[in-house]
């Protein structure tokens, strides 16, 4: 009977074990699916940077093979513009701060944003690092896209001879050139922040209703008169 109570607590435990077992099993399948379906250069890495896991996309970064999981990511070539990579994941693991970098591969030139940021076990201890690689080339090109678009915005801006301002929904002025600030008798920078009414108290009964038709209508207009005195004025 003790034998038999024995064995039955031993098959308890064993059904407990393999129900983990099986648990572990799918959890282990679902991450290397997720690694795998992923376009995120990921690689895993311990305190010394030996390689734990890494997703298929991190291998046009760094040489990656399957059989490289355990050797140090020193030992393997890489295609980055970053020369001090080893350096810098050790400088994560050291000062225990994340870090974020754009780099790039150098062949093709293509853009990535690489961050590394501590692996961290259950209980919060640091065991490594997780490396991922991000393509920002669409997101270079739409920085590069405004930058030109806001260049040539600063450009009309500061060399057109007609006065032009931005306003908010309030028409507070956002923006304005200097030869319209030179009309209204003040700084740029004075006018920045304040309404209408606030820098040319005599026009802002015919200025307002004008900018608040074309913010309800969205549509321009054009071709009106506006008579009134400024700062730069103050007897017209």
């Amino acid at each position: 009977e003790e034998l038999q109570s024995v064995n039955e607590e031993l098959y308890t435990v064993n059904s407990e074990h393999q129900s983990k077992i099986q648990e572990l099993t799918q959890l282990n399948n679902d991450i290397d699916n997720l690694l795998r379906s992923t376009d995120i250069g990921v690689i895993f890495l311990d305190r010394e940077l030996n390689i734990r896991k890494f997703t298929p996309a991190a291998t046009g970064v760094v040489n990656i093979k399957p059989n490289d999981v355990g050797r140090p990511l020193g030992d393997i070539t890489n295609n980055l513009d970053c020369r001090d990579l080893n350096a810098i994941l050790r400088e994560v693991i050291e000062s225990q701060e994340p870090l974020e970098r754009e780099v790039s591969i150098e062949k093709t030139q293509e853009q990535l944003l690489m961050r590394v940021n501590l692996y961290l076990q259950e209980n919060g201890d640091n065991d490594g690092v997780v490396v991922t690689f991000v393509k920002i080339d669409e997101l270079k090109r739409v920085q590069q896209e405004l930058h030109r678009t806001n260049s040539l915005l600063e450009n009309l801006y500061t060399t057109s001879p007609i006065g032009l301002s931005l306003h908010d929904s309030d028409f507070r002025y956002l923006r304005i050139n200097q030869t319209l600030a030179d009309i209204n008798g003040y700084t740029i920078e004075e006018h920045l922040g304040k309404t209408v009414r606030e820098v040319v108290p005599d026009l802002a009964d015919t200025v307002a209703p004008i900018l608040r038709r074309v913010m309800e209508t969205n549509r321009p207009i054009s071709n009106i008169q506006i008579q009134g005195s400024t700062s730069a004025a103050p007897n017209f």
